[in-house]
């Protein structure tokens, strides 16, 4: 009803946002650009639907993986507006989060470990958000670590992302006693985790992640197993 837009101008906002999203949900990516752009070109737009407009275009242009590496190339500014100038945004922290996930796809590695370093820091980053970003430095170090070659340094860098994946999995990361850890990105991390001690030789570790891992996801049957199978092999340590 465009008398009732009219009147209540706030709407006009909320409807072209949540049509551009569920046009992105529908994979109609191209709509979804013309509805949430209609809103970031608006000169009238509040701060809190631009920054939203923002984040959700650069959703659209990263989900269009038909091209990379230039979707990431296409999104990274739209995270980027909302990290660098929208700070009060609810979603500042995720957009910080974005940033680090395109440097990490574009394989600019010093960059994504900085935005995800700025996430972990963030006041306002939630404790799903801090162990994605978290669980993003991981893959960065384990990146890097790839092209150590042979060396200490090698050695290092996995160790450093198996100690992230740690913090993570024991709750390291949680900021208070009110906090309760993401059970998605305690598995994740997990998951990692697991595969990192095995890499580093390091079976008594796998053993306590796995164990913890049982403690905290026990709907999951899959820790029990990685159990078992550790106990079916001797403890030898593996060169990394």
């Amino acid at each position: 009803n465009t008398n009732l837009l009219a009147n209540a101008p706030g709407m006009q906002w909320e409807a072209r946002l949540s049509a551009g999203r569920s046009a992105f949900f529908r994979q109609e990516h191209a709509a979804a650009e013309l509805l949430l752009a209609s809103v970031v070109n608006a000169t009238n737009a509040p701060d809190a639907e631009l920054a939203r407009a923002e984040f959700y275009l650069g959703d659209v242009a990263a989900d269009q993986t038909r091209r990379t590496p230039t979707n990431m190339l296409d999104a990274l500014p739209h995270y980027q507006h909302v990290a660098y100038e929208m700070i009060a945004s609810p979603l500042h922290s995720l957009a910080w989060g974005r940033v680090g996930d395109c440097h990490l796809q574009l394989g600019n590695l010093d960059l994504a470990a900085e935005a995800y370093r700025t996430v972990t820091e963030l006041p306002s980053a939630d404790i799903t958000t801090r162990s994605q970003a978290g669980l993003g430095l991981a893959h960065v170090l384990d990146e890097q670590a790839k092209t150590a070659g042979e060396t200490e340094e090698r050695e290092e860098l996995l160790k450093r992302s198996l100690e992230q994946c740690m913090e993570i999995v024991f709750g390291g990361n949680l900021r208070s006693a009110n906090e309760k850890m993401d059970p998605f990105w305690v598995k994740e991390a997990g998951l990692m985790a697991g595969r990192l001690a095995g890499r580093l030789g390091r079976a008594e570790q796998e053993r306590k992640i796995y164990s913890r891992l049982a403690e905290e996801l026990p709907n999951m049957p899959l820790w029990q197993a990685r159990l078992d199978a550790l106990q079916a092999k001797p403890i030898a340590p593996r060169k990394p």
